[in-house]
């Protein structure tokens, strides 16, 4: 009726104002931050108390998945500031809080393939604790290895099976945009205050300061977020739409001008993915094809030139240039220690002592066969397997590209970093969702 109507596109409204809100204050908060001393450490100790607040006080299951989707988006902010305790918290923080609030809510059974996926890695955790008499080194080597994949167990047992509508997806996304908001801030003050030399490396100065690699990828993955928003939701109103393609205009701008590749061509194999389902659809086909000449016509004529101004021409030369920096010799090397060490590996963290160069792995899929051996691969097998049986189980081309892009970005990541953020797995646990993308559906908020 078009009282319904009326009601969800009122709901839509506010929550999307909400959301706007909620991005835009993370912009003072970042340059509050960062000149005052030990405010990002508040912040920290504020977001994951309220995080274990909820998930022990309530049994609803969006406000957990929203500080989940938080801490994944603040994790480079944190670091950024120097703010974590250990390196690892935000992965730890977001399993914490997860499993409190599964348990309380009594929902206990987990995804059964994921689930044998991560026993199948313990085994040579062994090799790794007899392999040395450095407790603490044992312990750093098999967090910093294992924890992506126990975070990633986690998301999924919180995505699984629940449905979500428009305003769910809409309220997770907002507080995933929110803090990668406040990485963008940091990173554009310091490339507006800071001396700037572009050569063909990563840029320091334009990513606030910090790694170029992990600011570029954050900051890709909330362009990724900001395009799917735009495409996935009913229309809450144009000013909405307007707010999201700026905002991943800016995202963009920022990550390319990092001068690391990772975010643009992470939020680009999400893209792509998405339009290969949803091209499918006559509707996302023409919507795709009208945002595909809006871009090349605002790239050519606006943002290229400029972006050419600013790097002095550089910038060209640096997102065409296809050296791997050694990510290639890293693959190579795993393989290797696979063939000489197949049944278990050499153990998490290990496989640096057998690569060509001293360097953690980069490729989490070589790493696995590398360091956990014929069990690696069979867990890589099993999140094979149920990525193709979720994609299966998809019930439109609007869902299935959804779920591609997610797939895509976290898959392209652990191809490049591994797992040395939360935020190939928070994203791909995400794809565990069921989506209700009409309108009128209802999720039990």
């Amino acid at each position: 009726s078009s009282t319904v109507r009326d009601h969800v596109t009122t709901t839509h409204s506010s929550t999307a104002t909400a959301a706007a809100l909620l991005v835009l204050a993370h912009i003072p908060l970042a340059l509050l931050a960062q000149t005052t001393p030990h405010l990002a450490q508040a912040h920290l100790v504020v977001v994951f108390a309220f995080g274990l607040y909820k998930a022990l006080g309530s049994t609803r299951f969006l406000p957990v998945a929203c500080v989940a989707g938080y801490i994944t988006g603040a994790e480079v902010f944190w670091r950024m500031l120097g703010a974590v305790p250990i390196w690892e918290f935000a992965k730890y923080a977001v399993v914490l809080i997860i499993a409190v609030a599964m348990i309380r809510r009594g929902r206990l059974a987990m995804p059964v393939l994921p689930l044998v996926a991560f026993a199948l890695l313990l085994p040579s955790v062994m090799l790794t604790a007899i392999g040395t008499n450095d407790v603490r080194f044992v312990r750093e080597q098999v967090s910093f290895n294992l924890g992506g994949h126990l975070t990633l167990l986690a998301c999924l047992w919180l995505f699984h099976r629940q449905v979500l509508s428009p305003r769910s997806l809409m309220m997770i996304g907002a507080s995933f945009l929110a803090p990668i908001t406040a990485i963008f801030a940091l990173a554009l003050f310091a490339t507006l205050t800071s001396p700037l030399d572009f050569r063909d490396e990563s840029n320091f100065a334009t990513s606030g300061g910090f790694g170029p690699n992990q600011v570029s990828s954050v900051l890709g993955g909330g362009v990724l977020m900001a395009f799917l928003l735009l495409f996935v939701l009913p229309r809450p109103g144009r000013w909405f739409q307007a707010f999201l393609a700026v905002l991943l205009g800016a995202l963009l701008f920022q990550s390319v001008l990092t001068f690391s590749r990772t975010g643009l061509y992470l939020s680009s194999a999400g893209v792509l993915a998405a339009a290969l389902f949803w091209l499918a659809s006559p509707r996302l086909r023409s919507r795709l094809l009208l945002a595909a000449v809006v871009v090349i016509v605002l790239s050519q004529a606006l943002v290229l030139p400029h972006l050419m101004q600013i790097t002095g021409g550089r910038v060209l030369d640096r997102f065409t240039e296809t050296d791997p920096t050694g990510r290639d010799e890293l693959i190579v090397d795993d393989v290797r220690t696979f063939s000489q060490f197949p049944l278990l590996g050499v153990g998490p963290g290990m496989g640096t002592e057998h690569r060509t160069f001293d360097a953690a792995a980069h490729t989490e899929f070589v790493r696995l066969l590398a360091e956990h051996g014929i069990f690696g691969l069979l867990a890589l097998l099993l999140y094979i397997t149920w990525t193709l049986r979720r994609l299966a189980t998809a019930t439109s081309p609007l869902e299935r590209g959804l779920l591609a892009a997610l797939m895509a970005f976290a898959g392209m990541f652990m191809m490049v970093s591994a797992m040395r953020q939360a935020l190939p797995v928070f994203l791909f646990g995400l794809a565990a969702a069921q989506f209700a993308l009409e309108p009128r559906t209802k999720d039990g908020l």
